[in-house]
Parts: C-alpha cells; structure tokens; sequence
C-alpha cells in the first residue's frame, strides 16, 4: 500500500511538471534540456547515464501515457521505425515506462533543424537543393513501403535536416505514430486503435483527396504528400489552402492547384519538374506515379542526367471512345482499298537513313527491383574478425560457416589454434532461450542487435562482449550482454574474436 502511494504521488507530481529536464528516466537516461514539444509530450536532449552518449528521449504527457490508445500511438512509431531500419529514417534505440507511469522512447539524436524550419528562414529553395531533397525522402519512404508501412503524415515538419558526410541537406525521416501497416491483421477488429484504421489522419495542408473521401490509405496517399512537400519548398507555399480545416480538405477534392512555374515565376522551376510535382499532386491516385521510387527515380534524372519528359498521367475513359472506335474502323477500311488498288505504293522498300537522330522518351519509370530475398532465420549472422588471421596455406572448409557440419576435432592432447564458426554457434546455442526472453522483454519485432565476443582459448570463455552500434547501453543490449557471457566454448591455443547479430 505504502508503494502505491509513493508511486500515485510521483505520477501527480510529474502531471504538473511542464519541463522534465533534470529528470532521470529508468535510471538511464539524464533528461539535459528539453528542444521540442507537441500536442503528445515532449523531446528532450538527454545523456545516457552509463556510456554518456547523446540521444533524444521523447515522453508522453502523463494524461496521454494513461489512454492505451495514445500509448499505442506513441510506440507505433517505435515499432515502424525499428522494423524498416533506413539511413534517413531516425534509428529509435529503446522504449519503456518510468516508475511514475510516463511512456518514452529513445531515438537517434539529431542535430538541426526540420524541414519548416528552414522553408520559413530561406522562403523557398533552389530548384537543384529540392530535387537532392526529395531523392532522399523517396528513398526513405520507398524502405517504408518496402515492408508494407505507409507514414499518412508526411509534411515538412517529419523531415529533419542535418549536416552528415559533408552534406548539409541530409534528410531524416521523422515520426511514425500514425503510420499504417498494409495487411495488418488487427485492420478488420473494430476494437483496434484507430490509427489501423482508413480514418482520416494526418495535417490538412498534406492529405491525399481519397483520404478525405474516407478511402482505404495506400502508399499513393504518401506519393501525393511528397508532391506537396516538393510544391512547399520550390515556392514557398503549400498548393492548397482554405481559410479553415475544412475549406482546406474541400479544396484537396475540388480545386486544381496552380502550377509552380505561375505560382514562383521568378524561381527558375524546370519545366520538367513542374510537370513531376503536378503528376505527384493528382486528384485520382491512378493518375499519379504508383510508386514511390518512380518519383525518386524522375528525380534523380532531374539531378544527374538529361532533361527527362515526365509522361502525362494516363487518360480517364472519354464518352467518346465508341465514335472514336469507328473512325478508326473506317480508317482502316481505307488503308485495305488502298493496299487493293494500289499495291506498288506499299511495295517500295524503305531504306533507313544512315545516323539518324533517334529520338528517347525518359519516363520516370525505374528499373523493375530485384525480387525481395526472404528475411533471415531467427539464427544469427555470424562474421568472423580479422583478427587472428586464417591460414593462408590450408584450404577453405566448403562447410565451415554451416553449424549443422560435423566439426574435425585435433588429435588427442592438442589444441586447435582458434575455435571454429561451427564451435561458436553452438557454445552460443545454450543461451538462445536467455536472448529471446531479452527480447520479449525488451524489444520490438524485427529489432537486429550486434554482438562482438571476444573468447579466452586458454579457458573457453568470454573475455568481453560488446554491444555494436545504437543498442550499445540500452536495456536490451544490456541484457543480451548478460546472456552472452554465460556462454562456454572449447579451449583453444588462441583468444577469437566473432560477432553475431540477433534478430528478435
């Protein structure tokens, strides 16, 4: 009784705090200052306790940390994200609840500023800096789409820009709280959240004409929302906009925007890109590009190759199709006769022109994608380090990387140099049960967690175990870690060095 008291009056307390910074969160993470805010909760920069890395930690306000609808919301993201796993798309390292009751997730942190940020300082941008833009928010989206996620809420404010690898304009993918999963099998229990649902989500300014009629969301309604966000920052303003919530939602069913070249006369707009940006907002989806990468594909002509012709979208069924049939049948008609009465004229050769210029439609049409190889087994990916090296005088073992071979032990009272890939599967092989209730505890489905082992030959266990990349720190590669050093392996004249990635 005692606890449930403390813990209902550290809830009330953190329900009348408007700023967390200074705050501790799951013992972990330090919040430092918070750098944003939303109609949810807040985004702090915070430390990470242990290691002292820099993340951004997003916590739910305490009244929306008790509704399970917005806590489904919030970890949607989490969930999104961790399962697509894209250079410009922010990597979400952790997730979880204080002891106060406040729901939070762990992110990358990101140094500059979103995309409306920018749009309001420099009013609007270079042509050329766009089409960069927009190449990396298709590809971004092209990964989400990849493993049937559809973000519903693209806008200038979901891309984050910051400075990477002497990039200043590189583009991270923000925010997929109300992301759609295709074929999700909760979309038919009328129980389920409604972000599963086809109800109309996201900002007035960027949503497709079929989600405002109440369509089924598809990844056309993202196609449509990256032509906004390309419109945005080639003139400065969006293409449709009403006076109110829904005068703005009439006009995305009703009115046609004008082009960008009238729109920003002065700014120098390719002909060539209006004409994508205009396919991009059609009022039909089957009048825009169906896929996300055709968009990116056009845009990457636009920014390294020839002029490209952006194909007109295809032509709605016309009334007059029936009369324009007979004609055509008339036509032919003719053709015969002729042939009939005049057969010499059908009968001269026709010799082609020696280098003569041809003439090449570029559509915005990439090359078919390879087929999608199919996702790993839940067994691990296992790399061995260069250190120690193998010897260069013994011939490659077909069979050492498969586990499942029979492994050729030395002779009595001797030592092999290192183990083998086969032996370190199969030491790890005893703490497989330990790592997947690591993940069941910790983690969210499709996470990949790095694992670099370092093995003692003289005893067969581990020296050290790291945890790779951003789960370095985190609850879930903390207890990973735990597991993997209760592993044993056979002795060896020599220490080994593997690393091994679980897929949870």
């Amino acid at each position: 009784m005692g606890s449930r008291k403390l813990r209902d009056a550290m809830a009330a307390r953190m329900a009348t705090l408007d700023d967390l910074s200074g705050e501790t969160l799951a013992e972990r993470y330090t919040l430092q200052r918070q750098i944003g805010r939303g109609g949810m909760g807040a985004v702090y920069l915070a430390e990470h306790a242990l290691i002292h890395k820099p993340v951004a930690v997003k916590v739910l306000d305490y009244e929306h940390s008790r509704r399970p609808r917005d806590i489904e919301r919030f970890l949607q993201e989490a969930r999104s994200a961790s399962k697509i796993r894209h250079e410009h798309i922010v990597d979400i390292t952790d997730f979880g609840y204080t002891p106060e009751g406040l729901a939070f997730l762990v992110m990358e942190y990101l140094a500059g500023e979103d995309l409306a940020s920018t749009c309001a300082r420099e009013r609007r941008l270079d042509w050329r800096r766009v089409v960069a833009i927009g190449r990396q928010i298709c590809d971004a989206l092209a990964a989400a789409h990849a493993e049937g996620i559809i973000h519903r809420d693209m806008k200038l404010e979901n891309c984050f820009r910051i400075s990477r690898g002497g990039n200043d304009d590189f583009i991270k993918v923000l925010d997929f709280g109300i992301a759609k999963v295709v074929d999700d099998p909760t979309e038919s229990d009328p129980s389920a959240p409604a972000m599963t649902s086809s109800a109309l989500v996201g900002t007035p300014e960027y949503v497709s004409p079929e989600l405002v009629r109440g369509h089924k969301a598809d990844a056309r309604a993202d196609i449509y929302a990256v032509g906004v966000i390309l419109y945005k920052l080639l003139t400065g303003d969006v293409p449709l906009r009403g006076d109110s919530f829904m005068a703005t939602l009439t006009k995305h069913i009703l009115e046609a925007p004008v082009p960008p070249r009238q729109r920003a006369p002065d700014a120098v707009i390719p002909e060539q890109l209006e004409a994508l940006v205009m396919r991009a907002l059609e009022k039909e989806p089957d009048r825009r590009f169906q896929k996300i990468s055709e968009l990116g594909a056009a845009l990457a002509l636009l920014q390294g190759g020839p002029p490209v012709s952006v194909l007109p979208a295809p032509a709605r069924p016309r009334r007059w199709l029936p009369f324009a049939a007979l004609t055509l049948l008339a036509a032919l008609v003719i053709a015969g006769a002729a042939f009939i009465f005049a057969p010499q004229l059908f009968k001269r050769p026709v010799e082609a022109k020696p280098n003569a210029p041809t003439t090449a439609v570029t559509t915005a049409t990439p090359p078919p994608a390879p087929p999608k190889e199919p996702e790993p087994a839940p067994t691990a990916v296992v790399t061995p380090e260069p250190e120690p090296p193998e010897d260069p005088t013994q011939a490659a073992d077909p069979d050492e990387d498969d586990p499942t071979q029979p492994v050729d032990e030395p002779p009595p009272g001797e030592l092999p140099e290192r183990i083998s890939h086969q032996q370190f599967m199969r030491g790890l092989a005893a703490v497989n049960g330990a790592v997947d209730r690591c993940g069941r505890s910790y983690a969210l489905r499709g996470m990949k967690v790095r694992v670099k082992v370092k093995i003692s030959g003289a005893t067969g266990e581990p020296l050290s175990v790291e945890v790779q990349g951003n789960h370095a720190g985190s609850t879930l590669g903390d207890c990973i870690a735990r597991a993997v050093r209760k592993a044993s392996f056979p002795r060896a004249e020599s220490d080994a060095v593997y690393t091994r990635e679980f897929k949870l």
